[in-house]
């Protein structure tokens, strides 16, 4: 563990210490190593009458890490409910995952929920955007937003400002206001004036936070008539190709093709520009199987793959819209980023 990891870890855990105190839960803090060094925990909070809860201190939290938690836990035979992970800021979504697995989450500046022998403490966050500052400084938001899509379209990658700049199409100077804030805010590091993503999951987790996904220029609903989905995909990827639109496959339809988790039958894509010759393509205004967004701007594909030759929006961009669509589609977006964002 760096230092800097031990003082973020000493300071949650003083903030846990005196909730903990405040309601008259008495006891004391230890380094694991000294109580039991197999025990999968950072530290060990062991009460007045003997029982012990064990605390694993997190940077960021994400279903994967929770799960490789609990994987541990069950190799040493060890019961949920007696351990607690924090984490400076836990999503409602995570925490309402996990409720029935019996394991505790603690975060200052997010969702809690502690339930031992004598003690409940539960913080519900039901919308995150009301603990959200506004966006006018964010890097997730207009030309700055290129930026983060840029580091996670490779994420290993170091970039100097004069690529960054020249792949966002934007000033230099911008690029170096930019980066700062995205320094100070601890998701990249400069060494060398070399730029390099050093904490993915803390970016994701508050880009997510200020994301809006109804900001679209245009939204059009289409009926085609197509014998299976992927019958549709080729057809619509024909009509797009014949108009010279540029699109991506979004959303749910992204998702299928990415990382499929369950069956579709509505087709989602972003286009530059609706079609003028819509051919087998016939407008309506509810219930169409073809949805086609124009977005903000052309940021948003940024880091386009293909697959099975078809165009899909990155990665990123995918769960992005995913987790804020209505719908199952949060479901989606959290498998997706349980299989696919892993960032090496």
């Amino acid at each position: 563990m760096s230092k800097q990891q031990e003082l973020f870890s000493q300071v949650l855990q003083e903030q846990l210490a005196r909730i903990f105190e405040k309601y008259n839960v008495n006891g004391r803090f230890s380094n694991q190593s000294y109580v039991q060094p197999f025990y999968p925990c950072d530290f060990i909070f062991e009460k007045a009458s003997g029982e012990k809860l064990l605390i694993e201190v997190k940077t960021v939290l994400s279903s994967q890490i929770v799960e490789a938690y609990l994987s541990k836990l069950n190799m040493h035979k060890i019961n949920p409910n007696d351990c607690i992970l924090i984490s400076d800021s836990i999503p409602q979504t995570l925490v309402d995952r996990y409720d029935g697995s019996g394991l505790n989450f603690y975060s200052p500046n997010g969702a809690s929920q502690i339930e031992i022998p004598g003690f409940c403490y539960i913080v519900k966050i039901q919308n995150r955007k009301k603990t959200v500052k506004g966006n006018s400084g964010t890097v997730f938001v207009g030309k700055a937003s290129s930026l983060p899509r840029l580091f996670f379209s490779v994420p290993t990658k170091k970039w100097t400002q004069y690529e960054l700049a020249d792949a966002a199409n934007i000033t230099r100077g911008y690029a170096s206001t930019n980066l700062k804030k995205m320094i100070d805010n601890g998701y990249i590091l400069c060494n060398d004036g070399q730029y390099e993503l050093i904490e993915p999951d803390k970016m994701l987790n508050d880009w997510v936070a200020v994301y809006r996904f109804d900001r679209f220029v245009k939204k059009q609903m289409f009926a085609m008539h197509f014998n299976n989905y992927d019958d549709g995909l080729f057809k619509l990827h024909n009509i797009l190709q014949e108009n010279h639109i540029k699109f991506a496959f979004m959303g749910p339809t992204g998702a299928y093709l990415r990382c499929p988790y369950m069956e579709q039958n509505i087709i989602t894509a972003y286009v530059n520009e609706l079609p003028y010759e819509m051919g087998k393509l016939f407008p309506v205004e509810k219930d169409g199987n073809v949805v086609l967004y124009v977005p903000q701007s052309e940021r948003f594909f940024i880091g386009q793959q293909e697959i099975r030759n078809l165009p899909v929006v990155s990665d990123i961009q995918l769960y992005l819209d995913l987790i804020k669509m209505p719908g199952r589609n949060e479901d989606q977006a959290e498998y997706l980023r349980e299989n696919i964002l892993h960032w090496g």
